[in-house]
């Protein structure tokens, strides 16, 4: 029977990493698609010219979910940034900047090509993307494939070697933080090369993003990461994968997506230091809002603003927010414990949203114990409120047309001059100096946390519960409280959800003579992503009258993290996926400043 259920457990898991959800529709199976430059697994030969078209190929690997083909259309990334492609369906002609193309159901190939119209400055600065094609808009990436547009390409090796990034051959999970991927390697003509490679796996010079590798078997589950600056790998000679680690290198996170760079070079066979594969990637974390470049906040504000209008989803979190109950605030004077869980999982399904509509995309935090003029300003969040009390906007921020509930604009007067921090808000050394244990800590959901409310919201949404969503700074503002309590993990080593230091209480909802109220407890699910309503009342086990949004979804890269039917114990070790063993990169979160192992 225990064998049985093992077995269970293991087509669970399996089913889900084939189906995992769309981010946008978390009701609909997303295709994972590979896609192939030159026709072939390797990247040594993903060049391109101006002058000659170059075959290329696109599947669905998870095919089995799919009953009908998937429409898609072939774009540039950034049509401003790095090399430029245009694209053709018959490898003739001058090509345009899109191309619909019709992936098969049963997984076989779709057929394309491409080639150059600016030349690159780096290698992998120029970025396929394919993203779904609807007639809802509602369209979510599906891939992003780096490869150079160049006049002198990389001489192709005697040694044809398969690089797999976070060990599969999709690039939808190409993201790093700093917890440990799996990536694999393999020789693809063994047969005719009869003896191991001997290779270095390090990052390509003058690259942005930075990255950190460990070998296999020597990082411990879930509290170690990468950290060296090279490892050196023997790939078999009978086609079999070798396995690494990489990470990204704590202090040099990416600024756009492809910019971190891995690369294997040959060290014994053939001519040393050939260059054997390079796969592009990115070193995505939150980062502090004040301080984005101009093109890492208009790659948010375009996300966000498209979030809300264009695929009409931002409403779902007001309508959670303003009728979430006991587990998500405080009530009467009486602590609510998964306060802080409940939000992290709110916010990260806001993210992997944003993240369906442009990959390279986190949640930057608000910082509100340090002055953001920055954030608070007519191309970013929004300047000083006008004489009615609105937000005021450059007419060219995506911003500007913001509308929510039926209201045009941001209703936000803050107390505090956009060069000065709110006033009253405790500092950082303080909230962090609230005790080592998680009932302690859970004081600053009254300040910093509600002061930076108050004091912001001044007579508009952000100062009630039941508006405060409705300003787009919400998230953000909450992010910052996620960072505290990361922060506040890392520096107390509070990561064990099974420890009462890291939370509490624990066990499940007692239902007679509980002080708590259902939701709380360590291993309860959490509303509404349970999907369990209750008549609205104050009783302790009662929910509210309705659930929006449904399951958490299982998006890509982070199986099973935190769970469609996501327990505090799911959310407070968010640097790991606890279901398995693998090390692995749990929710997919990181912070600029939070060094987490």
């Amino acid at each position: 029977m225990e064998q049985l259920k093992i077995l269970g457990l293991l087509v669970i898991i399996l089913t889900s990493l084939g189906c995992p959800d769309n981010p946008l529709r978390p009701d609909e199976d997303l295709p994972l698609v590979e896609i192939q430059v030159n026709d072939t697994e390797q990247f040594i030969d993903d060049y391109v010219t101006t002058s000659t078209w170059v075959a290329c190929r696109a599947r669905i690997t998870n095919s089995r979910a799919f009953s009908s083909a998937v429409a898609s259309t072939l774009i540039n990334m950034d049509p401003s940034v790095g090399g430029q492609l245009v694209f053709s369906s018959t490898g003739s002609g001058s090509g345009t900047t899109s191309l619909n193309i019709s992936l098969p159901a049963d997984g076989s190939w779709a057929t394309f090509y491409v080639r150059g119209s600016s030349n690159s400055t780096r290698d992998k600065d120029a970025v396929i993307q394919l993203d779904e094609d609807r007639l809802s808009m509602d369209e979510a990436v599906l891939a992003r494939h780096a490869l150079m547009v160049t006049t002198a390409p990389l001489p192709v090796p005697a040694a044809e070697v398969s690089l797999s990034i976070a060990a599969s051959t999709t690039t939808i999970d190409d993201y790093a933080g700093w917890a440990p991927l799996s990536c694999t390697v393999r020789l693809l003509n063994h047969p005719s090369f009869n003896s191991p490679v001997t290779a270095r796996v390090r990052n390509l010079a003058g690259t942005t993003g930075q990255l950190v590798f460990a070998a296999d078997g020597s990082l411990t589950a879930h509290t170690t990461t990468a950290t060296n600056s090279f490892v050196d790998i023997t790939i078999p000679d009978d086609g079999s994968t070798v396995s690494f680690y990489v990470a990204g290198d704590y202090g040099s996170p990416s600024i756009r997506d492809k910019d971190a760079v891995l690369e294997v070079v040959e060290l014994n066979a053939g001519i040393p230091g050939t260059v054997l594969s390079r796969g592009g990637m990115m070193v995505r974390v939150r980062k502090n809002a004040n301080g984005l470049t101009p093109e890492e906040r208009e790659r948010f504000l375009d996300a966000y603003a498209a979030h809300n209008s264009t695929y009409d989803l931002y409403q779902v979190y007001q309508d959670i927010h303003a009728t979430a109950r006991y587990e998500a605030h405080s009530y009467s004077g009486v602590s609510s414990p998964a306060f802080l869980p409940w939000h992290r999982a709110f916010i990260l399904r806001l993210e992997r949203e944003l993240q369906g509509i442009d990959p390279s995309v986190t949640l930057p935090y608000w910082r509100f114990s340090l002055a953001a003029p920055n954030v608070f300003s007519d191309d970013f969040m929004g300047g000083p409120a006008d004489l009615t009390g609105y937000a005021t906007f450059d007419p060219t921020n995506p911003l500007s047309t913001w509308s929510i509930s039926g209201f045009a604009g941001i209703s936000r007067d803050p107390n505090f001059d956009p060069v000065d921090p709110p006033s009253g808000i405790a500092s950082e050394a303080a909230v962090l100096g609230l005790g080592s244990d998680y009932s302690s800590f859970l004081a600053m959901e009254g300040n910093p946390h509600g002061t930076a409310h108050v004091q912001t919201g001044g007579g508009g949404w952000l100062g009630a519960i039941s508006t405060a969503v409705r300003d787009p700074l919400f998230m953000m503002l909450h992010c910052n409280v996620d960072r505290l309590w990361a922060s506040w993990q890392w520096a107390n080593d509070r990561w064990d959800p099974n420890s009462t230091l890291a939370y509490s209480p624990a066990g499940t909802f007692p239902a007679a003579g509980a002080t708590v109220h259902i939701g709380n407890y360590l291993e309860d699910t959490m509303w509404p992503w349970n999907e369990s309503t209750g008549s609205g009342g104050s009783a302790l086990d009662e929910r509210p009258l309705t659930a929006p949004g449904g399951p958490f979804p299982q998006t890509q890269g982070a199986i099973l993290a935190p769970g469609a039917n996501p327990r505090p114990f799911d959310l407070v070790d968010y640097r790991s996926n606890r279901v398995s063993s693998a090390v692995n990169p749990g929710t997919k979160v990181s912070y600029d400043d939070v060094g987490e192992f």
